[in-house]
């Protein structure tokens, strides 16, 4: 059972606008070890949301596949041995089913919260030896309406930003898995600057090869 046993439409029609959305917003982001940045994942130019008669968009889930392992290779230390391209590509399915708004209304209501998560960004993280790799969802949250400044969209924020990790993406143990979670106070109204703020303890986390740190 769990996230990962039977492939969501919903959750990859998600991903899919995600993918194919404005490059310049970095809503999907890739570190790995040895990348002094992130790297922004997003639909190669003029690649729209081809969604097959099944809704899964296996064109897009293979150009995913193919940034990551690029990524990987871009920052990997000559001794380190990579992953197969299949273990690649089980990442980034399983990541796409990981950004579906299901995923993030059942961890709100979990939590007794307001159902939609805000500003929602997320960055695949890779790190130690073997390579275990999760995804990191950021978004605003809140427990009551009163607490959503700004217009409902793209621009609401509340003082709560939510960081939300995935189970490890390339185990075969991750459907038993449970997510993460840890709820901070802010004053950023920008999800973006707050996930620009928290790069720092990111890039340490990978270094150190510990998610721990994380929370």
């Amino acid at each position: 059972g769990g996230l990962f046993a039977s492939e969501s439409r919903s959750a990859f029609g998600d991903f899919a606008r995600l993918f194919c959305g404005d490059a310049s917003s970095a809503s999907l982001l890739c570190l790995c070890p040895g990348l002094e940045a992130p790297k922004v994942i997003s639909a190669p130019y003029g690649v729209t949301e081809p969604l097959g008669d099944d809704g899964i968009p296996e064109e897009l889930l293979r150009s995913f596949a193919e940034q990551l392992e690029d990524a990987a290779l871009l920052g990997a230390p000559e001794s380190m041995v990579l992953p197969s391209r299949e273990v690649f590509e089980t990442v980034a399915r399983r990541a796409a089913l990981a950004m579906g708004a299901a995923v993030g209304s059942a961890f709100a209501l979990s939590r007794q919260l307001l159902p939609e998560l805000l500003q929602t960004r997320h960055i695949v993280i890779s790190l130690g030896r073997p390579l275990e790799f999760r995804l990191l969802t950021y978004a605003f949250v809140a427990e009551m309406p009163s607490q959503v400044q700004g217009n409902l969209g793209e621009d609401a924020s509340t003082p709560f930003v939510a960081r939300l990790l995935s189970p490890v993406l390339n185990s075969d143990q991750c459907a038993g898995e449970n997510f993460r979670y840890v709820v901070s106070v802010t004053k950023e109204q920008s999800i973006a600057q707050f996930q620009r703020r928290d790069l720092v303890l990111v890039r340490k986390v990978v270094a150190a090869g510990q998610w721990s740190r994380l929370f």
